[in-house]
């Protein structure tokens, strides 16, 4: 394993769940907020109510007030699950990965 396999295996792991941040998701012309619940320096996890179709590109604005941060990231859809509340949880990808000190900002750590 290489030292940068070792690093991305480690970056990966640094997931938080119940994130102190909130998302305003942009398609198209239409917003929605919502918090994040899984977020990673490569993925992030949020539920919505409605569907968003694997290959999509989204605009994400995330914001953690307490923190000061607000960061506007593209990502793509990878998977969309329907919740047994009728809610959807949605994940994606970043196309371009969050650094360490964005993820600890956003996080609150």
């Amino acid at each position: 394993m290489s030292i940068m396999s070792l690093h991305e295996n480690v970056h990966e792991r640094r997931a938080f769940s119940r994130v102190p941040c909130q998302l305003t998701l942009f398609v198209g012309r239409y917003s929605w907020s919502t918090p994040v619940s899984t977020l990673t320096a490569e993925r992030i996890e949020f539920h919505h109510s409605a569907s968003l179709t694997p290959g999509t590109d989204v605009r994400l604005e995330l914001h953690n007030r307490e923190q000061g941060m607000w960061l506007l990231k593209t990502a793509r859809i990878f998977h969309a699950a329907l919740r047994s509340d009728g809610r959807w949880l949605i994940s994606a990808t970043f196309l371009r990965h969050l650094s360490n000190d964005e993820l600890s900002r956003l996080v609150g750590s």
